[in-house]
């Protein structure tokens, strides 16, 4: 009798889980759940820092039949990784995000989010890679005609945004924000500092206000920086220190570093590649419908 008990409360303590879990689709017989949707969405949210709403979950679902489908498809063709690939697979993703190695695997633990669900998405789009590289395809084939026609809609584009030349200022600014009741105590050393461009920028980085992106800024094209900051930095010297300027309970520094006059439209060749590559990613997404299509895929 305590023997039936027993395996009573296995079946039942076992089955407990099951029942808290819905399917959501099945590709031939693999099966999909919502908790591989929740935890591939609290992935994405928090690496990209994007809201996990029914929008996002309803795209993370079809993705996820997707990889099914290029799972079962390298499979089925004898595509095999060692767990080498797999880490270097993960390594690469890492490197893609700006993160030193191991700081993805730290990043997910600290969060409490699934490196399983991670792990496969890398495995799914490594094989699916391999099997694309087993069909040899051929490159998408793009005529100067249709480069000339690409680049007219850029050099329109660029009259639309009031731009009446394609040759712009491109300028390369560094920037201190300080509490106003610190400038008195580093006003001398700020002076010494704004010797060079260079000394200006490190000494930003160490007294800038926290979260004030205090140092250097990107290159940017002079027309699409705020009018105000156009103003302060109009007719100015390289290496000259500007400021301090007042935005309470702030001041502002501004260092011009950098100037130089260059056209905003890429070259032919650059063209040309933009559009092999998205003519490219039409056929690859014409042979995954293709091989989804060989499958049973079902939405519960």
């Amino acid at each position: 009798m305590m023997k039936r008990i027993f395996v009573f409360l296995f079946v039942l303590l076992w089955s407990v889980p099951v029942w808290a879990i819905q399917i959501l689709a099945t590709v031939q017989d693999e099966i999909i759940t919502d908790l591989d949707v929740e935890e591939r969405s609290a992935l994405v949210e928090k690496m990209f820092k994007v809201p996990a709403d029914e929008e996002l979950k309803k795209n993370i679902l079809e993705d996820l039949v997707n990889e099914k489908v290029k799972l079962l498809t390298a499979q089925k063709n004898g595509i095999v990784l060692s767990e080498a690939q797999i880490a270097d697979g993960i390594s690469f993703l890492e490197k893609q995000n700006q993160m030193a190695s191991g700081d993805l695997e730290k990043f997910i633990a600290e969060n409490g989010l699934s490196f399983d669900s991670l792990k496969a998405q890398v495995v799914a789009d490594l094989m699916w890679l391999r099997y694309v590289q087993e069909q040899n395809l051929k490159q998408p084939k793009i005529s100067d005609k249709q480069v000339e026609t690409e680049l007219k809609k850029m050099q329109e584009k660029l009259s639309s945004l009031g731009l009446d030349s394609d040759m712009q200022e491109f300028i390369q600014i560094s920037q201190l924000i300080i509490n106003e009741n610190d400038y008195l105590k580093i006003k001398e050393d700020l002076q010494k500092a704004s010797s060079s461009c260079m000394t200006f920028t490190q000494f930003a980085m160490q007294n800038g206000v926290q979260g004030s992106n205090s140092g250097a800024i990107p290159e940017i094209m002079t027309a699409q920086l705020p009018a105000d900051m156009q103003q302060l930095l109009k007719g100015k010297s390289l290496n000259e220190l500007i400021g301090p300027v007042n935005m309470s309970p702030y001041l502002l520094f501004v260092m011009k570093c950098g100037s130089k006059v260059k056209s905003v439209l890429p070259e032919k060749e650059l063209i040309k590649e933009r559009l092999q590559g998205l003519e490219m990613e039409k056929i690859l997404a014409d042979l995954l419908k293709k091989q989804r299509q060989k499958m049973v895929v079902e939405f519960k």
